[in-house]
């Protein structure tokens, strides 16, 4: 039996690295090690941590404070993800829901509608630009876009007994359209959430955008 001579070595080994290589494309079927933050292999190298999403957590509850009626609303932020077979495009979210008082006096009028129960809290358009305005500057300060969310408030059956948050009328306003989806170069409208790309967009100008 005769020994490997380098060049089979090293045709061996460029073989193994096309068959890794094949593996970190594919999907499926591979191992792969998550990001160290818990994030999917698969996101952006360059992409928001979870770190950087929690750490302007606090700016933004400073930001909206005041902005709408606390007996009215409840402002939070949140960390929004994609799934690429784990967390990725990490973008910051800003949760309005209604207040517990408005929630307890739909509750207790009976005027749950919609195809599952849902009743729905209309916010402003006076009120989302108000929020996104408060937002703004913080996003853009940490290169984060952010989402402005309508959020839901349950009672004890979850599909029947739940109160919203519905951005529909407010958002296609500001980026005058009537379809359920819309975009821009500043703004994305869709699934009751309302998009400002402050990763890569100027504040000033998104801000001029809603004056």
């Amino acid at each position: 039996m005769r020994g490997s001579t380098a060049g089979e070595r090293t045709r061996r080994l460029v073989a193994v690295a096309a068959v890794a290589t094949g593996c970190a494309l594919m999907l499926t079927g591979c191992f792969v090690i998550p990001l160290a933050d818990g994030r999917s292999p698969f996101d952006g190298p360059g992409n928001p941590s979870f770190r950087d999403i929690a750490d302007q957590y606090e700016p933004v509850t400073a930001a909206v404070e005041g902005v709408l009626p606390s007996d009215q609303w409840v402002i939070e932020p949140t960390t929004l993800t994609d799934n690429c077979e784990g967390p990725c495009n990490l973008s910051l979210g800003v949760e309005v829901r209604p207040s517990a008082s408005v929630v307890a006096a739909v509750l207790a009028s009976g005027e749950l509608s919609g195809p599952s129960g849902r009743f729905a809290v209309p916010l402003s358009t006076d009120q989302l630009v108000a929020v996104v305005k408060a937002v703004v500057p913080v996003a853009a300060a940490a290169r984060l876009r952010f989402s402005v969310e309508g959020g839901c408030v349950y009672g004890e059956d979850v599909y029947d007994d739940s109160v919203c948050t519905d951005l529909t009328v407010a958002g296609q306003q500001i980026l005058g359209t009537t379809e359920e989806f819309a975009s821009d170069p500043d703004f994305v409208f869709a699934d009751d959430s309302f998009t400002v790309r402050t990763a890569t967009r100027p504040a000033d100008e998104i801000l001029a955008r809603l004056d």
